[in-house]
């Protein structure tokens, strides 16, 4: 409004050494194991903030735990891609918006980054591809995230909620996503395809807001839904055509506070239909 001029002074310095260590065992032409122990890092910061805690946010630091085994198998017409990890946050990052009045009654709205002081994510996935005759192609992924803060007391509603073992917003336990691509030709010229998409994403909370409430639209239930695609390609030309939600399934992906006092916001589901022409020059 012009009324108020905030001044901050503050001075932040952060150095980190972020080392990686990798083994990779091939135990055959065909099977390869490996293991990786990884560091990251993200620097501190300063905010403007009417609350003194929250001017300035410390450093993120990450460890992280992974094993895992590449393999090709019956006859190289199976890859299989299996991986499991384990992450150790301290001071983990997280974003929030805030509405406070101060000792004289005024409306205060303001937001920034807020440290939870130890967070773990664990979880596995698999990755299938499968060539099933030599014109269907076969892929289906599927991961498991446990993700919790351990330790964290965030501000939210003007109050201190103790966080420790919620899940880390927007952190869907399951995942899973299957295509099938089926080729032919349709003359000495044109090659086609046809492949159907399938996709599933569990429940997940948007935001740190969201753990301390209930149903709609803070808790953004699971969905799942199939895309189709039709493509010919010539030497030169190709074409495809497409429908994203064939079906179109009525769902959201996601709700977020806007404008902070402008209320709750969902990113609704929706169809697209596309026509795609690529044409590559020369020979």
């Amino acid at each position: 409004s012009g009324a108020l001029v905030t001044i901050l002074s503050v001075e932040g310095k952060f150095t980190d050494f972020s080392p990686r260590f990798a083994l990779t065992y091939e135990a055959s032409d065909t099977l390869t194991y490996y293991g990786t122990i990884s560091k990251g890092y993200k620097s501190g910061g300063v905010q403007i903030a009417p609350v003194a805690d929250k001017e300035t946010f410390e450093p993120e630091e990450l460890w992280n735990y992974e094993v895992g085994f590449k393999a090709e198998l019956v006859e190289n017409r199976l890859r299989m891609n299996v991986a499991l990890f384990y992450m150790d946050w301290t001071n983990l990052q997280v974003s929030f918006q805030e509405n406070l009045q101060d000792e004289d009654g005024n409306f205060i709205l303001f937001g920034g980054v807020d440290n939870a002081d130890s967070a773990t994510s664990k979880g596995a996935e698999l990755e299938l591809t499968a060539l099933v005759s030599d014109n269907l192609l076969v892929n289906f992924n599927v991961g498991y995230l446990n993700a919790k803060f351990d330790d964290f007391v965030a501000l939210i509603e003007g109050e201190n909620h103790r966080l420790d073992g919620s899940t880390i917003p927007n952190s869907p336990k399951w995942t899973m996503s299957a295509d099938a691509e089926y080729g032919f030709k349709f003359s000495d010229a044109w090659d086609g395809y046809a492949r159907l998409e399938w996709v599933y994403r569990d429940n997940i909370n948007p935001n740190t807001r969201s753990l301390i409430f209930t149903g709609f639209p803070w808790d953004v239930p699971s969905y799942n839904y199939f895309n189709l695609r039709i493509g010919a390609e010539s030497k030169n030309l190709v074409l495809v055509v497409y429908v994203e939600n064939l079906f179109d399934k009525t769902y959201y992906v996601n709700a977020y506070q806007k404008a902070f006092a402008g209320g709750m916001f969902i990113e609704p589901s929706f169809q697209r239909i596309g026509l795609r022409a690529t044409y590559k020059f020369g020979n």
